[in-house]
């Protein structure tokens, strides 16, 4: 994919998806976001995924990649509950070797002098791990913050993978988009689906840049003060259940 205009050319095709699966319902990543997510995966022919948020996003991507006898998708989330239920699809849809589930807490992280809720991701995860073509952000579930995700994997992304960004409508989520920006202006290259499910982002990352991510002392300010009310709000939420 050259650019994210080269969208225009798969968007036709998202009405002509069928899912493979009965859609869940609510707690699912929405009909119409499963649709362009699969047809991403089919048309793109991507092969190493990586997903924050457990769930039938999961088993749509392992179809996907069962088409081509070819992949893995890596899926991560903060509850053991979650996971469970999306094993238990995977399973009864015989896709459990192309997905692999992980748990992690979410905790306090920070990526040089940025701060953010995100997963406490064991460093050792990410050894004999190929660099991957796709991540899907669609978690934590809550508006703790999911600023962590391009921090976390920025690096381990090949040049020219995407990030498939869920809930970009809400306001938390366009605050996060736009830290983003802000962060990694050369680095990165977004676009915006708002009328797909509840608004779904694309972002490519367009080269390796060591100078970046960048943040100014205001922004790093709010951050940290966002984060600390995060953390303290984690706390009381139980959401590592």
């Amino acid at each position: 994919m050259k650019s994210l205009k080269d969208f225009d050319h798969i968007l036709p095709y998202i009405g002509d998806y069928q899912l493979p699966f009965p859609h869940p319902g609510s707690w699912a990543l929405n009909e119409d976001s499963c649709k362009f997510l699969g047809t991403i995966m089919r048309t793109l022919k991507l092969e190493h995924v990586l997903e924050f948020g457990s769930g039938y996003s999961s088993s749509i991507v392992a179809f996907e990649l069962e088409q081509k006898n070819n992949g893995l998708i890596e899926s991560i989330d903060n509850s053991k509950y979650w996971s469970t239920q999306a094993a238990c699809l995977a399973s009864e849809s015989l896709l459990t070797h192309r997905i692999r589930f992980h748990v992690f807490p979410l905790c306090f992280r920070k990526y040089k002098s940025y701060a953010s809720i995100f997963y406490k991701i064991d460093k050792r995860f990410y050894e004999s791990k190929p660099m991957y073509d796709l991540v899907i952000v669609d978690a934590p579930h809550h508006d703790l913050a999911r600023d962590g995700a391009v921090y976390e994997m920025i690096d381990k992304v090949n040049i020219g993978a995407l990030f498939f960004v869920d809930d970009s409508n809400t306001g938390h989520m366009q605050g996060t988009i736009k830290r983003w920006k802000q962060s990694f202006p050369k680095s990165i290259s977004i676009r915006e689906f708002n009328t797909i499910g509840n608004g779904i982002t694309i972002i490519k990352k367009e080269q390796q840049r060591n100078d970046e991510p960048v943040f100014n002392t205001l922004q790093c300010i709010e951050v940290w003060a966002r984060t600390i009310r995060n953390y303290m709000r984690l706390k009381k939420m139980h959401v590592n259940e």
